[in-house]
């Protein structure tokens, strides 16, 4: 994995995620592979509208699969302990660069988001 750690914003375009009118947070994201160029999560609030409107332009209209139980596995970008039934979660990864992907992470009452974004080698 790199020392470069991208901005929050970068981590969000690099994946191909819409960067929301949020006060937008960065952290280290967890490590899965040796070939982790970079993982990030990227978090914000905002009202539940908010968010749905931001969830729905940036998925196509999707809102994303239920999470069914507590600690339900949803990515291994996510510890069981952060997965809460009700959340809402999507997968997916950035069309013109599959080798750039994130899991988004949405709170049961819909107004917290974290979103895992990482880069692994080509």
């Amino acid at each position: 994995m790199t020392d470069d750690q991208p901005t929050a914003e970068e981590a969000l375009r690099s994946v191909g995620i819409i960067v929301p009118d949020a006060e937008l947070t960065v952290s280290e994201g967890i490590v899965v592979s040796d070939l982790d160029e970079w993982s990030v999560r990227v978090s914000f609030s905002d009202s539940s509208e908010a968010i749905a409107d931001w969830v729905s332009e940036s998925f196509n209209g999707s809102e994303g699969l239920l999470v069914s139980s507590d600690g339900g596995t949803i990515s291994q970008r996510f510890s069981p302990e952060e997965v809460h039934e009700g959340a809402r979660y999507l997968n997916g990864s950035n069309p013109e660069d599959p080798s750039a992907t994130y899991t988004v992470l949405i709170s049961p009452e819909g107004t917290d988001v974290v979103i895992a974004a990482a880069r692994t080698s080509r």
